[in-house]
Parts: C-alpha cells; sequence; structure tokens
C-alpha cells in the first residue's frame, strides 16, 4: 500500500475519473479528506492528484462492491462519505428501451449506490 496522507475522514467518490468525478475529488482532498477515488477507466484514475488513493473496479456488481468496502476500511480507514457521480443514459424514448438498456441503467445508477450504502454500514 502506498502511504496517503490521511485524515480523519474518508470518503469515496464513484465515477472519479470523469469530470463530476474528479471535480468532487478534487474538492473533498482540498478539504483534508482522505479521498478513495473509484472508476472502471485506470486512465482517468492516473490522471488525479497523487494525494487520492485510486481503486479500478466496477461497483454494478455486488461482490466487487463489497470487496471494495471491505478492502478501503482495512487499508485506508472506515470510510464514512459516499459520492456517486458514476452514472449512466440512454436517450431515446421509453416505448423503445430495450430490457438490456434499462437494466444497465438500473445497475450503474441505483444498484451502485445501494451496494456501496449497504456494505459501509
Amino acid at each position: 500500500m502506498t502511504d496517503y496522507p490521511m485524515s480523519a475522514k474518508v470518503a469515496i467518490v464513484t465515477g472519479g475519473g470523469g469530470s463530476l468525478g474528479r471535480a468532487t475529488v478534487v474538492n473533498l482532498a482540498a478539504r483534508g479528506l482522505t479521498v478513495v477515488a473509484v472508476d472502471r477507466n485506470e486512465q482517468a484514475l492516473r490522471e488525479l492528484p497523487d494525494s487520492v488513493v485510486r481503486e479500478a473496479a466496477d461497483t454494478t456488481d455486488p461482490n466487487t462492491a463489497r470487496g471494495l468496502v471491505d478492502r478501503i476500511a482495512a487499508e485506508v480507514g472506515p470510510p464514512d462519505i459516499l459520492v456517486n457521480t458514476i452514472g449512466a443514459f440512454r436517450l431515446g424514448d421509453a416505448l423503445n428501451t430495450t430490457p438490456e438498456e434499462l437494466q444497465l441503467m438500473v445497475d450503474v445508477n441505483l444498484g451502485t449506490a445501494l451496494w456501496l450504502s449497504l456494505f459501509m454500514l
């Protein structure tokens, strides 16, 4: 494990590699929190400040989410804050949405927040 500056508060930011996630990560880190940025895009994670803990993971999978929270708690500290900036959408009307598109949106927009929130308890 790399040595990161640690604060009393640990924040997990999902979608930390995207533009909204990056802004959130930088803001929380500037306020002195220990920030763990989570994203599937490893290249985007590498572009974050060195003080940020980076985790490449697909948090739509409940098993991945559980292991991630457990690992963060053990290596960084118990997470206090969860910010979900991850999201997905498909343009189009509801009548033409396929079951696969709907499942993707539920998994990304609801599943991630649900799994990580439950496992942080």
